[in-house]
């Protein structure tokens, strides 16, 4: 589903959970930011951006035994 075409606004949000995950040292939200932002980043064009965050979703799946997690982010 895409919203309207507000790419860079979901993105904005996504950046925003990524920072509050971070803060609570929650790493299973992390992951799965870093696996929607790793989808966003490549419809953005920007794949560098989207592999980095996608190897980050799949290493914190894969560290915290999330399969649904290693799935979404490979």
């Amino acid at each position: 589903m895409q919203p309207l075409g507000e790419h860079q606004r979901v993105v904005d949000y996504l950046r925003e959970a990524e920072v509050l995950a971070a803060t609570l040292d929650d790493q299973r939200r992390l992951g799965w930011v870093s696996a929607y932002l790793s989808q966003y980043y490549a419809w953005l064009g920007e794949p560098e951006r989207a592999a980095e965050a996608g190897h980050r979703a799949l290493s914190i799946g894969g560290a915290g035994g999330d399969f649904g997690l290693q799935v979404v982010a490979d």
